[in-house]
């Protein structure tokens, strides 16, 4: 299969420009085979048009960005399949990271079935950046690490609770430095909750709760003393 994409890709997706065409005559003396003017020519039938070794997987000569890794950012979701079909990497560099970040679902799905690896450094922290949902769980499905600490921290301090949710059921530690302070500090109640549910070990609540009676967080206060007890009763019945 013939592959191409354009050069001027970041700039306008939809439609080539003359620039690309220029490009094209370096290699062919002319105008690409099966031409047709830029302005009646959809984007992913242009890039069928231009034999696969010129530009498949070297980055663009100005940008220095692997073609996939700007596919999977934009989430042209035909360029990354017609790119992985003619024998690109899913592991390209940051391709699934970028597709994760800007919550391009099927993206990601194409590149985890291709054979992307789900715990890469930096893929489960950006998806949960971006709040999104699906995708967590999808790369907690496919083998993401979830207990890196960034995961957990970035979801407290953003207050994604469906998120905090995730990770720790997923088996993320409920410990992790910072987190319940954070919480407690920004009145986050059901993500303090989850905190203390999830706990394998018992939390040092003695600043939390100090901080929380200082904000008036009436209901995380509530909270700590409950867990309190809890730790308490399990001590005194074991």
């Amino acid at each position: 299969m013939s592959v191409f994409v354009s050069p001027s890709y970041l700039r306008e997706i939809e439609f080539p420009s003359s620039r690309d065409l220029s490009f094209h005559k370096q290699f062919h003396g002319g105008q690409p085979p099966g031409h047709v003017p830029p302005s009646e020519r959809p984007f992913t039938t242009f890039i069928q048009t231009v034999p696969l070794r010129y530009t498949l997987s070297a980055p663009f000569r100005w940008t220095n960005i692997p073609t996939l890794t700007i596919a999977a950012a934009n989430g042209h979701v035909t360029v990354v399949e017609l790119l992985l079909d003619a024998g690109v990497s899913p592991n390209t560099e940051k391709a699934l990271i970028k597709a994760a970040a800007n919550g391009h679902i099927m993206v990601v799905e194409l590149l985890l079935d291709a054979g992307a690896l789900a715990n890469i450094d930096g893929v489960l922290e950006e998806a949960v950046a971006g709040n999104h949902c699906k995708i967590v769980q999808l790369l907690l499905d496919e083998g993401a690490l979830v207990n890196t600490d960034g995961a957990l921290k970035e979801a407290v301090a953003r207050n994604y609770d469906e998120i905090v949710e995730l990770l720790l059921n997923a088996g993320a530690t409920p410990h992790v430095k910072g987190a319940l302070k954070n919480a407690v500090a920004n009145g986050r109640v059901k993500i303090v909750d989850l905190l203390l549910k999830y706990a394998d070990c018992e939390f040092n609540i003695k600043g939390p709760l100090k901080e929380a009676r200082e904000k008036g967080h009436q209901e995380i206060v509530e909270l700590l003393h409950n867990y309190k007890l809890v730790v308490m009763s399990t001590k005194l019945t074991t």
